[in-house]
């Protein structure tokens, strides 16, 4: 395993769909490999048939899967309960303890079940989340503008036992909005995938701390080693690399409440 202990808080296993009607399929046993290939030591996948239609039942074949996989952490897609597909907030802890999940996953896109974050539709989620303090990582699939200013605020100021780790595809350096949100919230974090830019880690690091970003992949839609890269080429203190790779995730998973 590499020096740093990478922890990847973002990568899928399972079927999906791919472009013109493909099908294809990331087994835990090739994330495995993926991860051995690269020293990676842990990862919190989720089930990529989760954001295709099958609410509920992807999360199940997720947990069956990752069974006996200690290096692997299961994170449980969720969405608005109303018509019944998603988890209801009283059904959550149970099913987080029944597979060892400690992380949830709020997907946003136009093929998911909210296409923006519209937290009236989850608040009953969000309240469970904060009493036992699990994080939150929400997925802007397409764009970072599917998670608006305002919402975001809200989640961080009201639940603010919940740790929100922001993912999407690719945004710059010196997107303001982040600058923002980390000047006002300790709980409020950047998944590493998608923010790219010279000097950003040391920007970051300089001003807010390590534990403002974490280390995350979008295996298989990214490869791992992008970000790994980013972290371990940084010029930041090997402390602040550690944070970054995997140090802040497992203290946040560490504060769970059963």
């Amino acid at each position: 395993m590499h020096a740093l202990n990478f922890l990847d808080c973002n990568c899928g296993v399972g079927p999906w769909a791919g472009g013109s009607g493909a099908r294809y399929g990331d087994s835990v046993a090739t994330l495995l490999g993926k991860m051995d290939s690269l020293g990676i030591a842990e990862a919190c996948p989720y089930a990529l048939s989760e954001y295709e239609g099958n609410a509920g039942s992807g999360n199940a074949e997720l947990a069956e899967a990752l069974r006996g996989q200690p290096r692997l952490h299961p994170v449980l897609v969720v969405g608005p309960n109303a018509c019944g597909e998603f988890l209801s907030a009283r059904d959550l802890p149970a099913r987080m303890s029944a597979c060892g999940a400690r992380m949830a996953r709020l997907p946003l896109g136009p093929f998911t079940a909210m296409k923006e974050l519209e937290v009236r539709l989850i608040e009953d989620l969000l309240d469970e989340m904060n009493l036992r303090r699990i994080p939150l990582l929400i997925d802007c699939i397409a764009s970072i503008d599917q998670a608006p200013l305002d919402p975001l605020i809200e989640i961080l100021s009201t639940w603010q036992n919940i740790h929100v780790i922001l993912s999407f595809p690719k945004v710059e350096a010196g997107e303001r909005r982040l600058f923002y949100l980390w000047e006002r919230f300790n709980n409020f974090h950047v998944e590493l995938a998608g923010y790219q830019g010279l000097g950003m880690i040391e920007d970051v690091s300089r001003r807010f701390g390590g534990s403002r970003i974490i280390y995350g992949s979008r295996y298989p839609h990214f490869t791992p080693m992008q970000s790994m890269l980013q972290v371990i080429y940084s010029a930041v203190e090997p402390s602040v690399k550690q944070e970054i790779a995997g140090g802040t995730l497992r203290r946040v998973l560490g504060e769970v409440v059963s």
